[in-house]
């Protein structure tokens, strides 16, 4: 992974609009390794012997004013972790929200909101062929990064700003992650849940991914 993205900053030879771009390759790379490598270890977890009998948790809002978001969770929390990402053009702030049920049958292992803002006059959501690009490169590095494998992709426009939506299976096999992502100005939004992949059609992740909301 750092040997791709030293090549990524280091091609100064491309044409001027690829140079433009070669940036923010290596910052959705850098990105895509700290949303999704944290979950990678769900993949060693024995998914076979779980039982799904789950207690009856009351779903609510949960709203982050700083994130600009709601959205519907178990019990209606969400921890909330903060970090900043090293990347070729410059630190990056990101925020992680997530729901980890602490009960063993749960449908889903995690519920997450992840965000982070683009440097101004980097990336916008009206810039059609760059945001294209970059949910090409998150969804190809995401995969990477987890070793899994992508199941399907599709777009999911979100209010008039661009979105796309995809699966991934890892760990095995045994693990899914679904991701709906959306690009609010220069602001990326990730929506998440992670769960055994026989569950991969429960209705608790979809319904806490139909339920992301802006403020």
């Amino acid at each position: 992974m750092i040997q791709l993205m030293k090549k990524l900053m280091n091609n100064n030879n491309q044409q001027s609009r690829s140079s433009r771009e070669m940036p923010v390759k290596g910052m959705i790379i850098a990105l895509a390794c700290i949303f999704f490598l944290p979950i990678a270890r769900l993949g060693a977890q024995d998914t076979t012997k779980v039982q799904y009998s789950a207690p009856k948790i009351p779903w609510a809002a949960y709203k982050s004013y700083e994130g600009k978001f709601t959205v519907m969770t178990p019990g209606g929390e969400m921890k909330e972790k903060q970090d900043t990402a090293k990347t070729p053009m410059g630190a990056i702030a990101y925020h992680l929200f997530f729901n980890q049920p602490e009960f063993r049958g749960a449908e889903n292992f995690f519920y997450m909101v992840s965000y982070c803002d683009y440097p101004p006059g980097s990336v916008h959501s009206d810039s059609t062929s760059m945001v294209e690009e970059l949910f090409k490169e998150t969804i190809k590095e995401a995969a990477f990064s987890i070793n899994g494998d992508v199941i399907y992709q599709d777009d999911a426009n979100f209010l008039g700003y661009p979105g796309k939506l995809w699966r991934i299976d890892y760990g095995r096999g045994k693990v899914t992650i679904k991701t709906r992502a959306y690009f609010v100005r220069n602001r990326f939004y990730t929506v998440q849940t992670v769960m055994p992949k026989t569950m991969a059609l429960n209705p608790s992740s979809e319904r806490f991914l139909e339920s992301f909301r802006l403020l």
